[in-house]
């Protein structure tokens, strides 16, 4: 079964102090710290006068951004509404996700259900 997409992506963040605050330097995905470990050894040797240092952040997969859709998933069980299983998707994305064969049908239940599709509203 495939693994569930996250809410936040987590990162490496590599920071050099030149003076007055904190500067990203270089961004990596939480995969990649072997390459942001050596690239921080690198930027320690190179430039000994400054300070540098690797912290982690998280940011949101799929922000709200204006003009976004998210996929529904409705079940004819009485109950309105439905459940979200999509976000951050173009109009042609929702679309298209909506008329593939496989986003209805009928569940274990023997209750109908589809997918459909809404914009998002920014809180």
């Amino acid at each position: 079964m495939a693994q569930a997409e996250t809410k936040y992506r987590y990162l490496h963040v590599l920071q050099g102090h030149y003076g007055t605050r904190w500067e990203d330097l270089t961004i990596y995905d939480c995969e990649e710290v072997g390459d942001a470990l050596q690239d921080l050894r690198s930027y320690r040797e190179n430039e000994p006068q400054y300070r540098h240092r690797m912290i982690m952040r998280r940011e949101l997969r799929n922000p709200v951004s204006p003009g976004t859709y998210k996929i529904v998933r409705f079940v004819n069980n009485g109950t309105p509404g439905g459940r979200t299983v999509k976000r951050g998707l173009t109009l042609e994305e929702a679309q298209a996700h909506c008329r593939l064969e496989s986003t209805h049908g009928v569940n274990s239940r023997g209750q109908r259900w589809f997918d459909g599709y809404e914009e998002e509203k920014s809180k």
